[in-house]
């Protein structure tokens, strides 16, 4: 083993905190912060980190973050839902909510891949273009394309998906429509199949998020839910720590990522009976 030492005399004690769940840890850790905060205003944000064992795990405190209004930093990775299986899975969502919706349109028409080309995907465009209609629209009423084995099947999908969420009479839980269209839709065989076990990771944290909706809220309206939810498009994308961004944020990454790195303050989440 390795013998882990310091050169630093004095210190705060380590404090542990068992947490009933996720979501309570990361509410405690957010509420410590602006404790820390307001005792130590001179030390800056980029000198806390919070350090957990997958990406995955940061969804619950980048949400508590933001409730507390506190800023941050992915290091090492990108924001929860900035993550591409969660683009692409939101964009399922998007579609099957609201057909005139052509940006999730053009994220998943071709993904997992349906071998459209490119010029049928241009030839989309320009036929939505001039008939001034969603892209969505226009393949189902092109009386060529709609007849194309390719589209036709992805039509079905997104109509028989909406009917067994929106229009069935036997309701399913917000969570369970998730789920439905993640296995529908061929994403979770996808990543399956590539063993890209992190990318399943985060499509069942994206579904524990929406089950915490439910019960927060009380309810399982996948409009509500999308509408709820906030995008923050500020990562960090070369990797480096930026300890100098005029606005102070939290610095969140890996354990495996912290390698290295040194930080006034940190917290260790995620922590478990054998871990």
């Amino acid at each position: 083993g390795k013998n882990l030492w310091t050169d630093i005399k004095n210190g705060e004690k380590i404090t542990l905190f068992q947490a009933s769940d996720a979501t309570d840890e990361a509410e405690h850790i957010v509420k410590t912060i602006h404790d820390f905060n307001h005792r130590h205003p001179n030390i800056p944000l980029s000198q806390i980190a919070i350090l957990y064992r997958t990406n995955a795990q940061s969804r619950e405190f980048e949400q508590a973050l933001m409730n507390g209004g506190i800023k941050y930093r992915i290091y090492g990775g990108i924001k929860f839902y900035q993550r591409a299986e969660i683009k692409s899975a939101l964009s399922y969502l998007r579609l099957i909510q609201n057909e005139n919706d052509n940006d999730a349109f053009r994220r998943i028409i071709n993904f997992p891949a349906r071998a459209i080309g490119k010029a049928t995907l241009e030839k989309i465009e320009t036929g939505a273009n001039e008939k001034r209609c969603s892209l969505f629209s226009y393949i189902r009423c092109d009386p060529v394309l709609s007849k194309q084995k390719k589209i036709l099947e992805f039509i079905k999908l997104i109509n028989e998906c909406k009917q067994r969420i929106l229009e069935n009479d036997v309701p399913m839980e917000l969570y369970e429509q998730a789920l439905y269209i993640f296995e529908q839709s061929g994403l979770m065989e996808s990543y399956k199949k590539k063993q890209e076990v992190e990318r399943l990771q985060n499509l069942s944290e994206l579904c524990n998020a929406m089950k915490q909706f439910s019960q927060l809220y009380n309810t399982n309206d996948l409009t509500q839910y999308l509408s709820t939810i906030v995008l923050d498009t500020t990562n960090t994308q070369d990797g480096k720590l930026d300890t100098t961004d005029e606005i102070e944020r939290i610095q969140m990454m890996t354990v495996h990522g912290a390698k290295g790195l040194e930080f006034h303050y940190v917290f260790i989440a995620g922590l478990g009976k054998f871990i």
